[in-house]
């Protein structure tokens, strides 16, 4: 529970497991591996059950620690499993203690970095995260090193638009009274709710620079992607889609950046629209100042 109160620094990380020592076996000979063995075995069964079973899964793998205190790379693998159980229960906090105790008990043991890894994102810890999933991918097996990767590409990528926003919003405090230019967005709600908005022009650049942002981490620019996407759209017959929905049919994104990228499409609708009226304004406009001119009349365009 300490770690959620700690800073969010990959150098804690390092520091900690820098001081890591292996401990060997401290007994001549571990008399209880055996059982531990058949425990962890049934453990893993129950986990692939599913959540029905996770309460007795989590048991067995305890009473398997309990019998392994003397065999500490045994313990160490245990703690990990447990730790995945317990991600999957949501109780993180947890899991990140196993993952560390695994750790102390066996130092090269690469799945219980990506166990803290794992725990450190759901707590929203993500430079800790980021620090352990690189450590794990000195440590894991050739088989898992892509499965890591891709975890690290996905907290940096998370890290990047973090502090992409909070230099936007330090740049907007900055010079949100200076505005020398007004927009107008359509803020889309998770559940498809809009509010119009007027913004200064560094704000309506922000949400282009968070739509580019969200293009180029999710490869949205591909022609795959853009029918993809079009074809979502075009199916909603005129309708606003909602956050939820969109991160339904596309899963790589999250729902904040659901409503970020179609925050931006539907401010694109919205202009095009405005101009196509203004166009058709302009258009009657001069029909009626054409047909005006002949009765001496001068025709004037309203603003």
């Amino acid at each position: 529970m300490t770690e959620q109160k700690l800073q969010d620094s990959g150098d804690d990380v390092r520091e900690w497991v820098h001081k890591l020592e292996a401990p060997g076996n401290t007994a001549a000979d571990n008399t209880f591996d055996e059982q531990a063995l058949e425990l962890k075995k049934l453990g893993n069964g129950l986990f692939r059950e599913g959540p029905a079973k996770y309460a007795e899964a989590l048991q067995k793998y305890t009473d398997a620690i309990l019998l392994c205190e003397s065999n500490p790379k045994l313990a160490s693998v245990l703690r990990a499993n447990r730790a995945l159980l317990l991600l999957h229960l949501k109780k993180y906090s947890e899991a990140l203690d196993d993952a560390k105790t695994a750790l102390t008990n066996d130092p090269s043991y690469g799945k219980a970095y990506m166990r803290a890894g794992q725990a450190c994102e759901y707590l929203k810890l993500k430079r800790r995260s980021l620090a352990w999933y690189k450590l794990a991918l000195d440590k894991t097996k050739r088989n898992s090193r892509l499965q890591v990767l891709k975890l690290i590409e996905k907290v940096e990528g998370d890290i990047r638009l973090e502090e992409e926003e909070a230099e936007g919003a330090e740049e907007k405090n900055l010079s949100g009274v200076q505005a020398h230019g007004m927009g107008e967005v359509t803020r889309l709600g998770a559940d498809g709710t809009k509010e119009r908005k007027v913004l200064t022009r560094e704000e309506m650049e922000e949400q282009k620079r968070r739509f580019d942002f969200i293009v180029k981490r999710h490869q949205l620019n591909s022609n795959e992607a853009r029918e993809a996407i079009a074809d979502y759209l075009t199916s909603l017959n005129g309708k606003m889609a909602s956050a939820k929905a969109f991160v339904k049919r596309f899963p790589a994104l999250n729902e904040k950046e659901a409503v970020d990228f179609l925050t931006w499409i539907q401010t694109g609708i919205q202009f095009k629209e405005e101009v196509i009226d203004k166009n058709k304004q302009k258009a009657n406009d001069g029909a009626q100042g054409d047909g005006a001119q002949g009765d001496g009349t001068e025709a004037v365009n309203m603003p």
